[in-house]
């Protein structure tokens, strides 16, 4: 595979630095939120950035609109660079998922299935009801035969969502390696080490044992998990947030453990802090004048606020309170 070159992306880099600026702040997101009805709150999202003529009511469609563009203008501007296909690996872990469960339900998966994977949701569930599944992954492929087996056998949805989750993150980093770009490497062992992180504070907090820590995780990330498994077992979070030392992660999760011992304390917090972190990475890119650093972390940044809008809109229009919207809230790329 030839190597990235930053000059091949001059154009690409102007193009989506100016984009930015018409994304969602996070002064934006709290107006969303100070709103006093949907439409409201919707209008925010709608003139900055989703540019959309469906009403406030059809906000999903809209989303995906946006997000739909997002990607098709990135493949535009990269010439649909393989480098892309890391990040359609989790819409077809969404859309293999929505299959399994919706086979065992009885009921039609292509209406909540996603456009982005890199296989078109039309195909993928005909390829999965002549069992065809060539054109994906192996390591998706095998993980779906899987998650169909177990869930037929223990009706168990999350263990569909387990070995499908797994297989995501494994075929995000073998692509990735194979393309040997270091800030693309360097987002997936991130992303990795973070869902070890969020696997073991779950975990411990239901007062699951080490071995099941250890089958859930994920090899492949920069933390060492010999340092996390030794760390699990001891009472509290104390020796876990002592694992971190010495690691990028320390200063920013060290806090978020703090008190987690307590089983009233909601995850709302870490799960937000690990969300924001991901984040932190991509805004090292800004540092980069041009290249595909910048690329990436614009499509990942859309993708970040498709989630944010949703989370607020999906909020306003279930009725939750003001405050418990700002507790989920993540933090914004612009």
């Amino acid at each position: 595979m030839n190597k990235i070159k930053d000059v091949d992306y001059l154009y690409a880099t102007a193009r989506l630095r100016a984009l930015e600026r018409e994304m969602l702040t996070a002064r934006d997101f709290q107006k969303m939120v100070d709103a006093a009805t949907l439409e409201e709150s919707y209008k925010t999202a709608n003139d900055v950035s989703l540019h959309s003529s469906l009403p406030a009511a059809r906000y999903e469609e809209a989303i995906s609109a946006m997000l739909s563009r997002a990607w098709a203008l990135v493949e535009e501007l990269t010439g649909g660079h393989p480098a892309l296909s890391v990040f359609r690996f989790k819409y077809d872990g969404h859309n293999l998922k929505t299959i399994l469960k919706s086979q065992a339900l009885g009921s039609d998966p292509l209406p909540v299935m996603s456009p982005l994977g890199t296989q078109a949701p039309e195909a993928l569930l005909a390829a999965w009801r002549e069992q065809k599944l060539e054109s994906l992954p192996p390591l998706l492929a095998d993980a779906a035969q899987k998650a169909g087996e177990a869930l037929a056998k223990t009706g168990d949805p999350q263990k569909v969502d387990i070995l499908l989750d797994r297989a995501v993150l494994e075929g995000m980093l073998q692509l990735a390696k194979e393309i040997d770009f270091d800030f693309l490497t360097d987002i997936v062992r991130t992303y990795i080490d973070i869902e070890n992180l969020r696997t073991a504070v779950r975990l411990k907090r239901i007062g699951r044992d080490a071995g099941q820590f250890k089958r859930l995780a994920i090899e492949g990330g920069k933390l060492p998990l010999d340092r996390l498994f030794e760390a699990y077992p001891a009472e509290g979070f104390d020796a876990l947030r002592d694992a971190l030392f010495v690691t990028e992660y320390h200063s920013h999760f060290a806090p978020l453990l703090e008190g987690l011992q307590n089983p009233r304390k909601p995850l709302t917090e870490f799960e937000r802090g690990a969300d924001n972190y991901q984040l932190l990475l991509l805004r090292r890119s800004r540092l980069v004048s041009f290249g595909f650093e910048p690329v990436l972390s614009y499509l990942l940044a859309k993708e970040n606020e498709a989630k944010q809008i949703r989370i607020v809109l999906a909020s306003k229009a279930a009725g939750v309170e003001r405050e418990k919207i700002r507790e989920r809230l993540r933090e914004t790329y612009a």
